[in-house]
């Protein structure tokens, strides 16, 4: 038996970069992850994704996996911050922006209270909690 090459994703849109994001942050155990539309009320991107890491090397981990499969589907982000601290991380992917915060970090800056007026992409409103 041959082994396949792994299938390149096509991350041309918003909602399927959104997806990977969710994917991957779900897949690397994120605590509390939320996706907020905020394309009616922000200028310059579309979803925030918002989630906490529970130590310096998972916040890292989510982060550079994020990125990492990312660049393997073409979206490299246009700014990286915070992945040396990784106390906040975030990826600038320009329609998406991806933000890791440590507990201690993620309560301070409070983006949800911030950005209350946006939609709540995910989970979806009538999910069931976890």
């Amino acid at each position: 038996m041959s082994e396949q090459a792994p299938t390149k994703l096509d991350l041309s849109t918003t909602q399927a970069l959104l997806d990977v994001v969710i994917d991957i942050s779900e897949e690397f155990k994120a605590v509390d992850l939320r996706a907020l539309k905020v394309t009616d009320i922000c200028s310059f991107t579309d979803y925030f994704v918002v989630m906490t890491g529970t130590s310096t090397t998972h916040i890292k981990s989510i982060t550079e996996e994020i990125m990492m499969r990312c660049k393997k589907n073409g979206r490299k982000p246009s700014d990286i911050e915070g992945v040396s601290a990784a106390e906040w991380t975030l990826l600038d992917f320009g329609d998406v922006i991806v933000h890791v915060f440590s507990s201690e970090k993620r309560a301070f800056y409070n983006l949800e209270e911030l950005w209350a007026e946006a939609e709540q992409a995910y989970p979806p409103a009538d999910a069931e909690p976890a």
